[in-house]
């Protein structure tokens, strides 16, 4: 049997069976198939009436076979190749039709598209654009996206549309070109998603260098200068939103991943938090044995941040141990 019928939905095939049953109980009678050579449909699923017209038996009769159904319809803009023989197998297998009692006219093989709904493709790029720019709001004030010029849309089956945007993931971030996906959904299904690429931009506040910075080095409030940057354009942004959230954040301490040349600004990429606890800074070892608490100074030989143990290394001893990280070059014996 061929793959078409195999694929055929339990309910269709219901249905075709109960079809095949009436026809049983009526006298064999002729049926004249006219196939049409194109057809277009609007519906989920195919029926004999849609690429053919039926006539020689009784009203009644011909208004069941018209509902036969023949499986999915193809999708808005796609099309699909029904061969006569493909068709009259599928009568006789599944309206029980008698052989030899169809009489074939019209086409040889019936092309069927899937219906556009050009309303609802007009619909579809202005949702998708607001619901890019709303999640744009979050991280610029004033973004900007266009539709990529080589993107077409798509067409979209006919019916009762509902549009639906999916939404970000936590994880995402503005880029260059991103992609929003509309789900098509009829009668509380799913019928497929559909992408739409957009060029962005999303101009925001950063700390732009005044002159070369080399790194490793800790960023002064002299090295920087506020400024606007697209995010879009930046790997991994800082999380801080305003000029006075990106200057506290400076004011905590901030360092060079890696050299950043005038006029670029900081992000994550290239730049860091200082932890509490650098390498090479002096920080103030304690020692807590029940009511006595000691203290001395000693050299950090690793980075480290609350809670993390580092090495650190007291003066004049030729041994380094491990102690625990308690606060802003504070660390503790445990």
């Amino acid at each position: 049997m061929p793959m078409f019928f195999r694929c055929l939905p339990l309910r269709c095939a219901g249905a075709a069976l109960l079809l095949g049953a009436a026809i049983a109980a009526v006298p064999a009678q002729a049926l004249t198939v006219e196939l049409r050579s194109a057809a277009t449909v609007s519906q989920a699923q195919l029926q004999l009436g849609d690429i053919a017209t039926l006539s020689g038996a009784e009203p009644a009769l011909l208004a069941r076979l018209a509902r036969l159904p023949l499986g999915a319809a193809p999708a808005a803009g796609a099309t699909l190749a029904l061969p006569r023989h493909t068709i009259e197998h599928w009568i006789r297998a599944y309206a029980g039709w008698p052989a030899g009692q169809i009489d074939w006219r019209g086409s040889a093989v019936a092309h069927i598209s899937g219906a556009a709904d050009a309303s609802a493709a007009a619909r579809l790029q202005p949702l998708a654009r607001a619901a890019l720019l709303s999640w744009l709001g979050q991280w610029s004030s004033h973004p900007s996206v266009t539709l990529a010029s080589d993107e077409e849309l798509p067409g979209l089956p006919s019916g009762v549309l509902e549009l639906r945007p999916r939404a970000f993931t936590p994880a995402q971030r503005p880029a260059r070109q991103m992609w929003v996906w509309v789900e098509l959904w009829q009668q509380g299904r799913m019928l497929r998603a559909v992408p739409l690429r957009y060029r962005v931009t999303a101009p925001a506040p950063a700390l732009l260098a005044r002159h070369a910075l080399a790194a490793g080095n800790r960023v002064r409030a002299d090295d920087v200068e506020a400024g606007e940057t697209d995010l879009a354009g930046l790997a991994r942004p800082w999380p801080q939103r305003d000029t006075a959230q990106l200057w506290a954040a400076l004011a905590q301490g901030v360092r060079l991943r890696r050299a950043v040349a005038p006029g670029v600004a900081l992000d994550a990429a290239n730049s860091e938090a200082v932890p509490p606890v650098c390498s090479g800074d002096q920080v103030q070892l304690s020692l807590v044995a029940g009511q006595v608490a000691l203290s001395r100074t000693a050299r950090a030989l690793q980075d480290g941040v609350l809670g993390q143990k580092v090495a650190v290394q007291a003066p004049g001893s030729p041994h380094s141990i491990m102690v625990r990280v308690t606060g802003a070059g504070t660390v503790e014996v445990e």
